[in-house]
């Protein structure tokens, strides 16, 4: 009976160890999953900094095209007087 307990207790003992070494991996893993996450999300407002520069550039592009065609139009219009 003595020997039977010893194995029993040995069994549970190796048992916790594993549960701990189980549960230590999977802090690790959650962890690891964390970081990138949090890395994830930096880069994701990075790019989003950069999307909205990027449209304020294009809509300033497109204003200054049109107002570029504008100015086209009225020497167009003034040269059309001068034509023989």
């Amino acid at each position: 009976k003595a020997n039977l307990l010893e194995e029993v207790k040995a069994e549970a003992l190796a048992q916790e160890a594993v549960e701990d070494l189980i549960n230590s991996k999977i802090n690790e893993a959650i962890e690891k999953i964390n970081t990138m996450s949090r890395s994830v999300a930096s880069e994701a407002e990075t790019v989003s900094a950069s999307t909205e520069e990027e449209t304020a550039s294009m809509l300033e592009i497109a204003d200054a095209s049109r107002k570029l065609a504008e100015q086209a139009q009225d020497l167009q219009n003034a040269l059309s007087k001068f034509q023989l």
